[in-house]
C-alpha cells in the first residue's frame, strides 16, 4: 500500500479554476511579521487552458509573485500576470525563462481587495508549474528583479529617526546564483552599516550578505564573514552610494527561499556595543565517527566590540548537521 500526502507548501488548484470568479485561493501566512507568503501549483492541459489564482491585498502593500517549472525542465515558459478584479494588468507580467523560473518586478496595491494572478500558454509546457505570491505588507517593500548588481539594485528607503536611518525588505533566492543587490543610497564618512537578516519558518536559505561601492567592491567588514549567520558591520570613510547584497551561502535557491533584510545605519561614534564573535573552530581530523565515540573540539571567541561584556560568561550554542541548509539563523 502506499499513501499521497500533498505538498503542505503549495495549495492544489481547483479544476473549475478558468475563470476569475472561480479562482483558486491563495492561503498566506505571515512569517515574520509583515511579510505574507502563500504558494499554488497546478498545470494547463493545453493551450487554451487559463489559471486564476486569488488573494486579498491592502492599499499600501507591495506584491510579487515567484514562479517554477517544477524539474526545470528546457522549454517550460508560461506567462504569468498580477490582475485586479476587472481583469486589469497590475503590471507586472512575467514570462518565465526557458526552464521555467522567474520572478515578477514588485507592485504597489492602490486599494483594498481582492487580486488574481493569471497563468497562460507560453511554450505549450503541459508538466507542473508552482508559483509564491510574496506580499510585503507596509512599510516592508519587495525586491524586483533582475537585481543582480549595482547598477540593477532594488532602492530600500531608509527612514530617519534621530541619528539613526533603518529600513527593511524582503527578498528571494531563487537560483543558486542569484544575488540581490539592494541600493542604500548616499551615506557619509563616519557611517556605521549594520545588516541583519530574518526569515520564515519555512526558507531554508543561508543568508550571506554584505555592503558594496558603486564599482562593485566589496568593503571590509569589523568581524570576519561568517556564511550563514546573515549579519555584517562596516564602517563607511568616506561620501558615497553604498549597496547591500544578500546571496545565498549554500549555493542553492528554492520558491520557499525567502528572508527579510534589515539595515541601521549610525554614527560610528554611537555605536558602543559588544559583538562576540567565533573566529576560530578546531575539529578532528577525517577520520569516521562512531556511534557512541567521545567528539572533541575546541574554538576561540572574541569582542569586536567597541564595548566589554557585562559579564565573563556566556552560552555558546553548537549546532551539527550533515548539510548546512538544515541551519536555521
Amino acid at each position: 500500500s502506499f499513501g499521497i500526502v500533498d505538498d503542505p507548501h503549495y495549495v492544489l488548484e481547483d479544476r473549475s479554476n478558468d475563470v476569475r470568479t472561480t479562482a483558486t485561493p491563495l492561503a498566506l501566512t505571515e512569517d515574520p511579521v509583515g511579510l505574507s507568503t502563500g504558494g499554488g501549483r497546478g498545470t494547463l492541459l493545453e493551450a487554451t487552458d487559463t489559471d486564476y489564482w486569488s488573494f486579498a491585498a491592502l492599499a499600501g502593500d507591495q506584491v510579487a509573485v515567484s514562479v517554477e517549472s517544477v524539474g526545470d525542465p528546457a522549454g517550460s515558459r508560461l506567462r504569468y500576470a498580477l490582475e485586479d478584479a476587472s481583469g486589469a494588468s497590475l503590471g507586472a507580467d512575467l514570462v518565465s525563462d526557458s526552464n521555467g523560473r522567474g520572478q515578477s518586478p514588485a507592485v504597489s496595491i492602490a486599494t483594498n481587495g481582492t487580486y488574481f494572478v493569471k497563468v497562460t500558454d507560453e511554450d505549450a509546457y503541459r508538466g507542473e508549474y508552482r508559483i509564491r505570491l510574496i506580499i510585503g505588507h507596509e512599510p516592508l517593500p519587495v525586491e524586483s528583479e533582475d537585481n543582480g548588481s549595482v547598477g540593477t539594485a532594488t532602492t530600500l528607503p531608509l527612514v530617519a529617526a534621530g541619528d539613526t536611518n533603518s529600513g527593511s525588505i524582503a527578498g528571494t533566492v531563487l537560483r543558486n546564483a542569484d544575488l540581490d543587490y539592494m541600493d542604500l543610497g548616499a551615506l557619509t564618512n563616519g557611517s556605521t552599516i549594520l545588516l541583519s537578516t530574518r526569515q520564515p519558518a519555512t526558507s531554508g536559505v543561508v543568508p550571506r550578505v554584505g555592503v558594496y561601492d558603486a564599482g562593485g567592491a566589496l568593503l571590509p567588514v569589523v568581524k570576519a564573514a561568517d556564511p550563514g549567520d546573515g549579519f555584517a558591520e562596516v564602517r563607511i570613510t568616506n561620501n558615497a552610494s553604498f549597496f547591500a547584497r544578500v546571496q545565498d551561502a549554500s549555493a542553492t535557491g528554492d520558491l520557499l527561499d525567502l528572508y527579510v533584510l534589515d539595515v541601521i545605519v549610525v554614527p560610528t561614534s554611537t555605536l558602543v556595543l559588544p559583538n562576540l564573535t567565533p573566529i576560530e573552530i578546531n575539529l578532528p581530523g577525517n577520520a569516521p565517527i562512531l556511534s557512541g565515540q567521545t567528539y572533541s573540539f575546541s574554538y576561540v571567541v572574541a569582542n569586536n566590540g567597541e564595548l566589554a561584556t557585562p559579564g565573563s560568561n556566556w552560552t555558546c550554542l553548537l549546532y551539527t548537521s550533515p548539510s548546512p541548509r538544515d541551519f536555521k539563523y
